[in-house]
């Protein structure tokens, strides 16, 4: 995004890009702002409009959790696409409401249109707790991800390959929410050294600490979401597909300080299920996925998806990448 000729506002206290969602001190009162938007090019499946409802709800949240507070009013600005039917609609607005509730949050107004093509924009206003942001970390922070790999790129998936004969009678109708993760974060938040969402997923998390701090990483065990796995062996994808891709889960990655460590798994022992170690913070520059069987350096990892002129460009030079970068055990 180019920024070039805005200045930021007064009450605005920190670089833009250092946090997911940007901190005012309004008069003494610390609160976060956060805006995105949402549309077919986010690959969100539309068979299930309460699904997507709630999804483009956590998505535009996730932010606010990131950077360390929580949201407490909501506002948007949805086009509908012109084929949508009254019912349609209300189920959409069904899944924005409940996803809110999750969150005490209440919904502040916004705007309605038609087009061809759906679009929303959600705006969320949250409270800050911790100053929290992308920068803190340190060699030797352990890091952690909410939650399972890949849910946001699953989705994505069945988008894209839905008509397969072998993965529609299973997964055509498989609904794929985001998880909201307010307890988790009200955690999170008082031992967390850095924090992001990973709405662009994983690996793009792991890639914007490691460059804002000057460090590496190297992970391990990820916990991919089990319900992608024979959807990928039906198309002959390699699973690491889940953490590249760039269609995320919003969930967070976060950093814990070696010293906190032991308090941190003590006080989230009842969420011991949606939060995991996935890894190191390292000294130098080196990013590395290690697996059972081989290491990928992710070093010069460079690719983006919007510099390619589509999907099935994309995930071919992702899948030769992976062909040249892996390096096998023994």
């Amino acid at each position: 995004m180019c920024l070039e000729g805005l200045s930021k506002s007064q009450h605005h206290v920190t670089p833009f890009f250092h946090v997911d969602a940007e901190p005012i001190d309004l008069y003494g009162t610390k609160l976060l702002v956060n805006v995105d938007e949402f549309s077919e090019e986010d690959h969100f499946r539309d068979i299930q409009p309460y699904s997507l409802g709630w999804n483009v709800a956590a998505g535009t949240i996730s932010d606010i959790l990131a950077s360390g507070g929580l949201p407490f009013i909501y506002f948007h600005s949805l086009s509908i696409n012109q084929k949508w039917v009254k019912s349609y609609l209300k189920s959409f607005i069904k899944g924005i409401s409940d996803l809110l509730g999750k969150y005490d949050t209440g919904f502040g107004g916004g705007d309605l249109a038609e087009s061809e093509k759906w679009h929303y924009t959600g705006i969320c206003i949250g409270k800050q707790f911790t100053e929290l942001s992308r920068l803190g970390c340190k060699p030797g922070d352990l890091i952690y991800f909410t939650g399972y790999v890949g849910s946001g790129n699953l989705e994505a998936c069945l988008k894209m390959y839905g008509n397969n004969h072998l993965i529609a009678p299973i997964m055509d109708h498989y609904p794929i929410r985001f998880r909201p993760r307010k307890n988790e974060a009200e955690i999170i938040h008082r031992y967390a050294s850095a924090c992001i969402d990973t709405s662009d997923g994983l690996l793009n998390g792991l890639m914007e600490i490691s460059n804002l701090n000057q460090t590496g990483f190297e992970v391990e065990k990820l916990p991919y979401i089990r319900q992608a796995l024979p959807v990928l062996k039906v198309l002959g994808k390699p699973v690491e597909l889940l953490m590249i891709c760039e269609c995320g889960e919003y969930e967070l990655l976060f950093t814990i300080p070696a010293e906190k460590d032991e308090s941190f798994r003590k006080a989230v022992a009842h969420n011991s299920e949606s939060i995991h170690k996935i890894g190191i913070v390292r000294e130098d520059d080196s990013k590395y996925l290690t697996t059972k069987t081989h290491r990928i350096d992710f070093s010069d990892f460079k690719f983006s998806a919007r510099s390619f002129a589509s999907t099935s460009e994309y995930l071919e030079q992702i899948s030769l990448y992976l062909s040249e970068h892996a390096f096998n055990y023994g």
